[in-house]
């Protein structure tokens, strides 16, 4: 509201010159009066309509932009979360439609991954340590991307600095690098922790509740489900 304050003070001022007249005395000061208020007002109106309407475009234009910059740090951010699904529900093929949230297929693929290691688990293949650092790099490049414009970001009023802090906190959560460059059978173990902070951490964030209980599958999947602006 304050950006349209000086346009409301022009039009009470405007107002309160057009009634001057009934208690002037001066028809000749009246008329002008009468004139100056009329014409004040209806420019007013005009210059307010004209100003709301470009204010209007600009929020438009700053939500697109919005959604521009932070669509591909949180697409890659979903396409981590399904790998754990992906990993744990390709066998056997009944597994494939069977539908759990973002914790649980994290749960489900570390507990897979310690049967694996006893020997109790056919055809699950764990991801590897590498494969697992070329799962979040999208994620570190995409933010770096957006850290690197923050000051035209925030210019702009395109994003504000808690955004800005969420991208970098969800960031240095998942990109762990000192826990996710080991040895793989350490892997499935330093994930749970990665995993963990990471669903504590969207947990506390406004907005993503959505992607954190949907229940997706190996045929259903997070990344045409859920959208996040």
């Amino acid at each position: 509201m304050k950006k349209y304050g000086i346009y409301f003070l022009i039009l009470i001022a405007c107002i309160i010159i057009r009634i001057i007249p009934l208690s002037s005395g001066s028809n000749a000061l009246d008329s002008v009066l009468n004139e100056i208020a009329i014409g004040g007002i209806a420019s007013t109106v005009v210059a307010l309509l004209i100003f709301y309407q470009e204010q209007k475009n600009s929020t438009r234009k700053k939500k697109i932009y919005r959604i521009i910059i932070l669509q591909p740090f949180y697409r890659s951010m979903i396409r981590y979360m399904e790998q754990f699904c992906y990993k744990s529900a390709f066998m056997p093929k009944e597994l494939r439609s069977t539908r759990k949230n973002f914790q649980e297929w994290s749960d489900y693929y570390c507990n897979k991954c310690g049967e694996v290691a006893d020997n109790k688990t056919d055809g699950f293949y764990p991801i590897s340590a590498s494969e697992m650092l070329e799962s979040v790099k999208p994620i570190f490049l995409e933010a770096e991307n957006i850290q690197l414009n923050k000051v035209w970001l925030l210019k702009e009023d395109i994003l504000s600095e808690e955004d800005l802090q969420t991208i970098s906190k969800l960031n240095n959560i998942v990109y762990q690098y000192n826990l996710l460059c080991c040895t793989d059978d350490l892997l499935p173990h330093n994930v749970r922790i990665v995993n963990d902070e990471f669903v504590k951490k969207l947990s506390g964030i406004s907005g993503f509740e959505k992607l954190l209980n949907f229940k997706f599958s190996y045929d259903v999947r997070l990344s045409n489900s859920v959208e996040i602006s």
